[in-house]
């Protein structure tokens, strides 16, 4: 089957250690990525290395449908429905390759966004990773 891959985040550091006591914050990793001819797509996560010391910790890789339009780009037209997720915790770690389930052409619609959401215990404790992401697209 054909595909493509796109990269959606290279190799990086990420720290929420000084993140707020039970702080939850999410950073754009890819907007508005093409999806239109797709049939189904899987995010790929590498954790790299890292640090999630609480149980009440994770990271999380979203991705949601994006309706963005040349009408009115200054508009998010995120659903609020995840279309798929990799979440690290103290129980996967922070070292290894982690698969999304395969997103469907249904729900994909023509473009996606991508978000990286840390979330902080309370008291806030050490939450950081090196990550790289891409999206396998299968034709």
């Amino acid at each position: 089957m054909p595909g493509q891959v796109i990269r959606i985040q290279e190799l990086n550091k990420f720290s929420f250690d000084d993140l707020d006591d039970a702080g939850v914050v999410d950073v754009v990793l890819a907007q508005h990525v093409g999806v239109g001819q797709a049939t189904m797509a899987t995010l790929m996560v590498r954790a790299h290395s890292g640090t999630i010391a609480d149980n009440a910790m994770s990271l999380e890789v979203i991705a949601f449908p994006d309706g963005h339009t040349a009408e009115d780009p200054a508009t998010d037209f995120q659903s609020g429905t995840e279309l798929g997720s990799v979440t690290l915790t103290t129980t996967t770690g922070v070292d290894g390759v982690y698969l999304t389930d395969e997103l469907t052409a249904g729900s994909m619609g023509g473009m996606i966004n991508v978000i990286l959401r840390a979330t902080q215990s309370s008291p806030q404790d050490t939450l950081n990773a090196r990550i790289s992401v891409d999206l396998c697209l299968k034709w």
